[in-house]
């Protein structure tokens, strides 16, 4: 059987599309985000558009939505982001289709931005992206973040960590926690509900600092909670536990 190639090849008119209904919603861009930042972003989105027959690297592909669902949501962090210093490293877990890991960087080239994800063919598609794009080609991991936890070559180096996933939150905690250095962040973009997570956070050494609530609008409203954990102890050597451990039974 013939391998279908990866298409890397935005379409012209997919970018202005994208570009046009990021500034429908620009009274909710931060400051960060400037004309170059969206120009970018329209030429990701539309070559998110064009791998998307080939890789199925999203469901959302009206412009419209995926200002609002993508762009406009991933930025929406970017006020956590700014007490981060330049240089720090962030590890975007579960990046998909470089969401929300690709703006970010966009908007902040000042840190480096690692894309981590248990699909291979993703993160190969976001080099090749990169590479189309003529823009720097960023460092990828093809791991479960469980995993890459425990080897200290990444537990507990990274500055913040950041998560834009439907996973309850002790699992998260338990998933993302022992990557972040002591003294950094732990970011969890979760939806209108927020999952108790009892002493799950205290067991990977992390303490809760705040949470962000607030809507996005646009072509629909969404709830959205940015849930902001600082590390404060080492991560104990049991911790992370394996993922079939993890799902058996949760921290808390």
């Amino acid at each position: 059987m013939t391998q279908r190639s990866i298409d890397v090849t935005p379409r012209t008119e997919d970018a202005i599309a994208i570009r046009d209904a990021i500034y429908k919603l620009e009274d909710q861009l931060p400051v960060e985000v400037t004309d170059e930042v969206i120009e970018k972003a329209a030429w990701w989105g539309a070559t998110v558009l064009a791998g998307n027959d080939t890789l199925n690297l999203t469901r959302i592909t009206d412009p419209d939505e995926m200002a609002l669902k993508h762009f406009i949501d991933s930025w929406s962090v970017m006020g956590v982001l700014r007490d981060v210093p330049a240089g720090a490293t962030l590890l975007d877990i579960g990046t998909g289709a470089g969401f929300p890991g690709v703006p970010i960087a966009l908007a902040r080239p000042d840190i480096t931005t690692i894309f981590i994800d248990t699909m291979g063919k993703r993160l190969h598609w976001i080099k090749a992206a990169y590479a189309a794009l003529e823009w720097d080609v960023p460092k990828t991991v093809h791991a479960r973040a469980e995993v890459i936890g425990c080897d200290e070559k990444w537990r507990e180096q990274a500055d913040v960590v950041l998560a834009r996933a439907v996973s309850a939150m002790p699992t998260l905690l338990e998933w993302c926690g022992p990557l972040v250095k002591r003294g950094g962040l732990f970011v969890a973009m979760k939806g209108p509900e927020v999952e108790p997570y009892g002493s799950a956070a205290r067991q990977i050494g992390l303490s809760h600092e705040k949470t962000i609530s607030g809507t996005l609008y646009g072509v629909e409203e969404i709830e959205r909670n940015i849930v902001c954990f600082r590390k404060t102890a080492k991560t104990p050597v049991n911790l992370p536990r394996s993922v079939n451990e993890i799902k058996r039974k949760p921290l808390g």
